[in-house]
């Protein structure tokens, strides 16, 4: 079966995946935010744009690929403290510009490297405010209950401009599926109707699905949009290391992982 899964993979991507000379159109760079620089293109598709802003005032930035309207969402760094997590973005970015096709006309891959610029500089998990930016959605399911260890009243609190941002962005863009990518518990976590995709990406990063774990989490991105919205929300939790050719070999595997999900999971609704 795994065997089956991995030659389907090779084969979506022959057909959804063209020319490695199509490149990106970057425009330069930018100020760098809180130590790390980010390209900046065109404010359309096929380059970087500018989201919003967190807590702090920092620029919260996007990158875009593709020319459908089915919308992929791939964000790391939700928490402040698993700045580790934008690297699979980042890795994820970079096949996607060496190797995607104009040709495939269906989706928008939106890539946001840093959900949280505030904590990442900070190294904390909440953002400027001291807010839990995955308990800050708005949810219905949190009343009468206790608050619970290191939620940090997130979603008692008002919208953070981080979370806003995102919620605006979704509105124009709404997402069919949505990668939230975390540290570091090494697991598969999913909300909504993402089974199937779940079970995709484990077959090739070799990941345990865990679809409970097995405490509340009122507020999140994945009841907002998985339990409430009914989007398909992956929460990809990569191990706590971070270097080493390891750590390397890691990323481009769950690159391709949620690359090769994402197109799959378009092929079947699509058909």
């Amino acid at each position: 079966m795994r065997a089956i899964r991995l030659l389907s993979f090779a084969v979506i991507f022959l057909l959804l995946f063209g020319s490695p000379s199509v490149q990106a159109q970057d425009g330069g760079t930018t100020k760098p935010v809180y130590g790390q620089s980010f390209e900046q293109g065109r404010s359309g598709p096929d380059g970087f744009k500018v989201i919003g802003h967190s807590a702090a005032g920092n620029a919260m930035r996007a990158f875009f690929r593709g020319q459908g309207n089915r919308y992929v969402y791939i964000l790391a760094a939700i928490h402040g403290d698993e700045s580790n997590s934008g690297q699979l973005v980042e890795q994820t970015r970079k096949l996607l510009e060496k190797n995607f096709s104009r040709a495939n006309k269906a989706s928008t891959f939106i890539l946001i490297p840093c959900m949280n610029p505030d904590g990442r500089y900070l190294h904390r998990r909440t953002n400027a405010n001291n807010v839990d930016l995955n308990r800050n959605f708005p949810l219905y399911d949190f009343r009468g209950q206790a608050k619970p260890h290191g939620y940090h009243q997130s979603f008692l609190d008002p919208p953070q401009p981080e979370t806003l941002a995102l919620l605006q962005l979704c509105r124009r863009y709404p997402p069919a599926v949505i990668y939230s990518i975390h540290q570091p518990f090494n697991l598969i976590n999913y909300d909504g109707p993402a089974a199937a995709i779940a079970l995709d990406v484990s077959c090739l990063n070799g990941m345990r699905i865990v679809p409970d774990l097995g405490y509340p989490t009122p507020g999140s991105l994945g009841k907002y949009f998985g339990t409430l919205k009914k989007v398909p929300v992956i929460t990809l939790e990569l191990p706590g290391t971070g270097r080493g050719q390891n750590w390397q070999n890691l990323l481009r595997r769950n690159a391709e992982a949620i690359i090769y999900s994402a197109l799959n999971w378009q092929a079947r609704h699509t058909r």
